[in-house]
């Protein structure tokens, strides 16, 4: 019985390294420790125990056997996982490469407005500058001024446009209102050269949103016989 023990010992030890060898490496199983199994395994013995050890035997083999199967399938859905992962990098990588373009676009049209509101600023500032530089005709100067306030009075189109203020110097005047929405602005910008226009025919408009949704317009006209700066 001891024997048998002994027996069943070493052949147990023999098939676990066997499926080891077969679980941890890409090895197929070494025919040298198969070929130990099957010696072992034909071992004749004559009493039931013997018989019934080599039975156990084989099915340890076959079940050896199996699980090489099944570490092999498992291996190939492994690769069928990678290659789909793979596939799958390269679509979310395609898409985003498709979305490069419109981006940079966004990009572009964002810096021109950027670009195009910083020149307004300088146009702005500049033209502040020279106003505010230029002599006052004494003559010319008060009467126009006060000419445009008097017309923006009388015009019942413009009653919603709000005058600030108008100023004039020797060359150029500056008008300055308050709207309530685009509506305004339009009709403001429509009807200021029927206006004023004879007597101020080159005219420039710059437009300020304020806090309270209104806006704030500035135009600078010059005088007939000079042009803007």
């Amino acid at each position: 019985m001891k024997k048998l023990n002994y027996v069943l010992i070493a052949v147990c030890s023999l098939a676990i390294v066997i499926l080891g060898v077969a679980f941890y490496s890409d090895a197929p199983i070494d025919s040298a420790l198969t070929g130990k199994a099957e010696e072992v395994g034909k071992i004749s013995f004559n009493n039931p125990e013997m018989r019934q050890a080599q039975n156990d035997i084989e099915r340890l083999k076959e079940t050896v056997i199996a699980m090489e199967g099944r570490l092999n399938r498992t291996e190939a859905l492994l690769r069928e996982l990678r290659s789909e992962m793979a596939d799958s990098a390269q679509k979310t990588a395609n898409h985003f490469g498709q979305a490069g373009p419109r981006l940079k676009k966004v990009l572009t049209t964002a810096q021109m407005e950027q670009s195009n509101r910083q020149q307004r600023e300088q146009a702005v500032a500049r033209l502040a500058d020279y106003f505010q530089a230029e002599a006052i005709d004494s003559a010319w100067s008060p009467k126009m001024a006060g000419l445009i306030q008097d017309r923006f009075l009388n015009t019942e189109t413009l009653a919603d446009v709000r005058l600030i203020n108008s100023d004039c110097r020797a060359s150029l005047c500056r008008i300055e209102v308050e709207v309530d929405n685009p509506d305004e602005m339009l009709l403001f910008e429509t009807e200021l050269p029927a206006l004023i226009g004879e007597e101020l025919p080159r005219m420039t408009t710059f437009s300020e949103e304020q806090g309270n949704g209104s806006s704030r317009v500035t135009v600078y006209l010059a005088r007939k016989g000079y042009k803007l700066p």
